[in-house]
């Protein structure tokens, strides 16, 4: 699969020939706020099949690795992928980019531009995450408990 370029982000493939990337999956690991919530990430970057859900990416921005982002397998079901998203700690806190943010908004405008079979874009956000919390407000999603979801603005005739 090839790289993504959704607006100003770009999400990209891990390549384990690339310093860069074996660098950014170190500071992942070593990131304990991280390793707490996302399990079983290094499974998803690694899967390096076509398909983008079931798939881990770094993000990238102006040529750096900025964070990361991994996507559940398409719920049936539910008709919704879930997210999971990190900002590298480095990159947080930057009031020009709000990149948290701007990660958010992009990858779910892009997962509804893009696959029109998913209605929601949902994610699971721990209760004593507060800036994530306000983020994924800020963002348009709304939450029951510590399930966040957006519906998707681009279907017509929804059904209920």
């Amino acid at each position: 699969m090839e790289n993504i370029v959704m607006g100003e982000l770009e999400l990209v493939n891990f390549d384990s020939n690339d310093k860069m990337h074996l660098m950014a999956v170190r500071k992942l690991a070593k990131d304990s706020a991280i390793t707490a919530r996302f399990n079983g990430f290094l499974h998803h970057l690694n899967n390096k099949n076509d398909n983008f859900f079931n798939k881990g990416f770094f993000v990238k921005d102006e040529g750096n690795l900025i964070g990361y982002v991994d996507l559940s397998n398409f719920n049936e079901e539910e008709k919704a992928v879930y997210i999971r998203q990190a900002i590298f700690k480095e990159y947080r806190g930057n009031n020009d980019k709000r990149y948290g943010t701007l990660l958010l908004n992009e990858i779910t405008d892009y997962i509804f531009s893009n696959y029109p079979k998913v209605n929601y874009v949902k994610a699971r956000i721990h209760h004593d995450n507060l800036s994530s919390m306000k983020m994924a407000w800020n963002c348009g999603f709304s939450n029951d408990g510590e399930i966040f979801s957006k519906e998707n603005p681009y279907i017509k005739n929804k059904i209920k």
